[in-house]
Formats: structure tokens, sequence, C-alpha cells
């Protein structure tokens, strides 16, 4: 083999592995990334939580602040969307937010009115149910 033809295949090793290295740190970046981003959107729910538990809490506990019954326009909650997290039986954490606002953090009556739906209309995904109570929940 001569001086080119070595040159050549060395230039062509160091492509491909610079190849399969840009493409193994992308792929660990992009898993990296998905991971944190799940985490950073369990953190802000529970934080969203615990910030209207204290609210609730704030006007239970002080007579002078009351307020009137307010009806909040619907809003649609932006969704980070990964293929592995798309399955049928998927329900956005924003989707569950909306419930549990609805019923005023009683979970078990969320649950009971899930189950409910599950009986009167079987063989729909998770999210449809969840869906369902909330609009009825909504026109009521």
């Amino acid at each position: 083999m001569n001086h080119s033809e070595n040159l050549k295949q060395n230039l062509e090793n160091l492509t491909e592995k610079t190849f399969y290295f840009c493409l193994g740190a992308t792929s660990s970046i992009i898993e990296n990334t998905q991971e944190n981003l799940q985490k950073l959107s369990e953190n802000a729910q529970k934080t969203v939580e615990e910030l209207i538990k204290i609210g609730e809490d704030t006007c239970d506990n002080s007579p002078e602040i009351s307020f009137p019954k307010v009806h909040f326009p619907e809003v649609d909650f932006p969704e980070i969307n990964f293929p592995e997290f798309k399955t049928q039986d998927y329900v956005s954490q924003s989707l569950k937010s909306r419930l549990f606002v609805l019923v005023k953090g009683d979970k078990n009556l969320a649950q009971r009115l899930i189950t409910l739906q599950k009986q009167k209309n079987p063989d729909h995904p998770e999210k449809w149910y969840w869906e369902k109570v909330i609009y009825d929940l909504q026109r009521h």
C-alpha cells in the first residue's frame, strides 16, 4: 500500500469514527434531555399543586379573604410529546391537573368519576375518559 492509499484509508476511518461519535453524542444528548424534561415537568406539576394547596389553605384560614365564584376559561396547556410517552393509555399531566382543579383536589372523586365513565362507555382510550369527565363537569 503506498502513502496515498494509506492516507486515504486513515481519512476514511477517521470520517467513519467521527460520524459514529457524533451520532452517539446526539443520541445521548436527546436521551438526557428527555429525562430532564420529564423530571422538570413532574417537579413543575408538584410545585403548582403545592402552591394551589397553600392558596386554598390561606383562603380557608383568612375570613377577610373571600373570592366570588369565577369561571376560568379553558386553557390548552402545551404538551411535550416524545414517542415513548405517547401510548393509547397516556394521560397528560395537564389533563389530570384540569380534572383535579374541577374536583377541588379530591383525587378519590376524580377516580370514581373516571371509573363510572369506564363502566358506562367501555373500550375507549384512557385519555378519552379523562376528557369526558372534564367535559361533563364543565357543562354543569
